[in-house]
């Protein structure tokens, strides 16, 4: 943990070249007048680890970043995880309350798999001209009316990238002002065609008047979408959040009568457990979004 003098921007851990790497487990990194974590070419490896309370969390160009079971909160001047170039997976982690964009990449490859990324100030999540795969994530309650930011979910591919996976995520209550991102929830522009399928998009904020959705060159299917959009099996219905309060304590799991129970893609594969690790299906279709509804 660092603790600089007042004025000297100080770097809390730092990786540089092709054959370092860097094991963080079971640390916080936290105090840096600067970066919580840095690296450049070498590969860095963070389990249960809490970067917290830095100018800006990790910063990551042109080499691999892991990250399971950990957090990265608080950031006081920029991003909480930033990348470019950069090859990223996160697991069954927390990224919330970053003073910029929860996680900023361009030119790499995320993989983001039952993930909260939550409460950040211009936004959730933001990929330029990287592969995605995105599944089984909560990505709520980002952005702030006023401060221009990216809303939920900002997705812009002028270049041909693969794979691009939208599945079981549940992308809701976030916020946009300005023109980074063209609608509060889910932005989504794509070279390629990229269609996604078993989502949740909704709830938008009745003050925000930005709209929920813009796809582009992307679609949808099997998925609740509040204003509704063309593709098979979608819906636009109240999906029955349990708490769906601002603030990162808002609980966006589904009530028992959620009309998004057991209305997921019908052939969809490869997705076994939800956000909690709950198996998929309960004895019906999956349901939509990052949570799987337990079988009473």
């Amino acid at each position: 943990r660092a603790n600089p003098r007042s004025g000297v921007f100080a770097t809390v851990a730092k990786c540089v070249g092709p054959n370092a790497s860097l094991a963080l487990i079971d640390l916080t990194v936290g105090g840096a007048t600067n970066i919580g974590v840095s690296a450049s070419e070498c590969e860095v490896n963070g389990q249960r680890l809490r970067v917290t309370g830095n100018s800006m969390g990790i910063s990551i160009e042109d080499g691999p970043l892991h990250l399971e079971d950990s957090l990265v909160s608080v950031t006081t001047a920029a991003s909480c995880v930033s990348g470019a170039r950069a090859a990223m997976t996160i697991t069954g982690s927390t990224v919330s309350e970053c003073k910029t964009v929860g996680i900023n990449l361009s030119d790499g490859a995320l993989t983001l798999t039952a993930s909260m990324i939550a409460g950040n100030l211009r936004g959730g999540v933001d990929l330029e001209n990287s592969d995605f795969t995105l599944t089984n994530n909560f990505v709520v309650d980002n952005g702030e009316l006023g401060t221009i930011g990216w809303g939920g979910l900002s997705i812009h591919n002028d270049e041909t990238h693969s794979p691009q996976v939208i599945e079981f995520n549940t992308i809701a209550a976030n916020r946009i002002a300005g023109s980074l991102s063209a609608a509060a929830n889910l932005s989504c522009n794509t070279l390629a065609p990229t269609t996604g399928h078993s989502n949740i998009v909704y709830k938008t904020f009745t003050e925000n008047s930005q709209p929920n959705i813009s796809l582009g060159n992307c679609s949808l299917q099997y998925s609740n979408i509040e204003g509704g959009a063309s593709g098979t099996g979608n819906i636009d219905a109240d999906p029955q959040f349990i708490n769906p309060e601002a603030g990162v304590l808002g609980d966006y799991h589904l009530q028992q009568s959620s009309p998004s129970r057991d209305a997921a893609a019908p052939t969809a594969s490869g997705v076994d457990v939800d956000f909690d690790g709950d198996e998929r299906s309960q004895g019906g279709r999956s349901d939509m979004g990052a949570d799987e509804i337990l079988a009473l």
